[in-house]
């Protein structure tokens, strides 16, 4: 995630056909939806704040055991999937 093309070179205009090639997925998956999913997992994963973030997480919350329980038993995945959707700017699925 911390190498990921940034935008400039996905709508540069020599390079960015072959970053739209490499990012290309499974037939019907449009290259622009994956690129902006894939931002929103560097955001997450690898920016600055996740850092801090896992650091507070780590240090403040009780054991790691207990933060991964507490997950579990209150995330709701379905919820989390449109919410990245729509942080990405991606149409929610029709289904």
């Amino acid at each position: 995630m911390t190498t990921m093309p940034v935008e400039a070179d996905y709508e540069h205009p020599e390079i960015g056909s072959l970053v739209k090639k490499y990012m290309q997925g499974k037939v019907g998956t449009l290259v622009e939806e994956r690129y902006r999913i894939l931002q929103l997992i560097q955001d997450i994963t690898a920016s600055r704040l996740t850092g801090y973030l896992i650091g507070s997480l780590l240090y403040a919350g009780g054991t790691p055991e207990t933060n991964r329980v507490e997950v579990f038993r209150n995330y709701n995945l379905a919820e989390s999937k449109e919410n990245a959707k729509v942080l990405a700017k991606i149409k929610p699925d029709p289904y």
